[in-house]
């Protein structure tokens, strides 16, 4: 009788464990699809619909020597118009099959009036830079008011709807946009 429940205990302990390392298996695998589609976005978003005007890139260069060549190769790039905003998204909900869940900084917007409803959270005017994380891949974006803004904000869009928070750097000491 009390090998039978010793036995029986055993099997209980080994289906928890099991479901637990199941159910922790599903949650890493979630957050690496997460972190594979961030990369991805960002990417897409950085080398196919940004570009970094001349007046910020001469102000880069002005303030730190740094050539818009190597500027740009570092990632960083301008916040664009409104308008240039509504190309962009239609092209980027499209090739992402009209799914940015879970990429901080895009949110889904419900007004009528607006012919595309993914959108990017981003200020005004200022730039982008990216930030990886440590397997090199872009964990997410920094917003700058101004080229030697030294307080960037993380691109974000945490409190609106299908809105995900940001991931924070590794490391603070990257906070320059050069």
């Amino acid at each position: 009788m009390v090998f039978r429940h010793l036995h029986l205990t055993s099997k209980v302990h080994k289906a928890t464990a099991s479901r637990t390392s199941n159910a922790t298996v599903r949650v890493l695998f979630l957050s690496l699809m997460n972190t594979a589609k961030q990369h991805v976005v960002y990417l897409y978003l950085l080398q196919e619909c940004l570009n970094l005007y001349d007046r910020d890139a001469k102000e880069i260069e002005r303030l730190f020597g740094i050539t818009q060549a190597d500027s740009f190769r570092q990632g960083v790039r301008s916040v664009p118009s409104k308008a240039a905003r509504l190309v962009f998204m239609h092209e980027l909900s499209k090739t992402f099959d009209y799914d940015l869940t879970g990429v901080p900084g895009f949110f889904y917007n419900y007004e009528k009036e607006l012919p595309v409803a993914w959108q990017i959270n981003l200020p005004e005017h200022g730039m982008l830079k990216p930030y990886t994380d440590e397997s090199n891949g872009i964990a997410g974006i920094y917003t700058y008011r101004f080229a030697n803004d030294s307080r960037p904000k993380l691109l974000s869009s945490k409190n609106l709807t299908l809105g995900t928070e940001a991931t924070q750097p590794l490391s603070s000491l990257d906070r320059s946009i050069v």
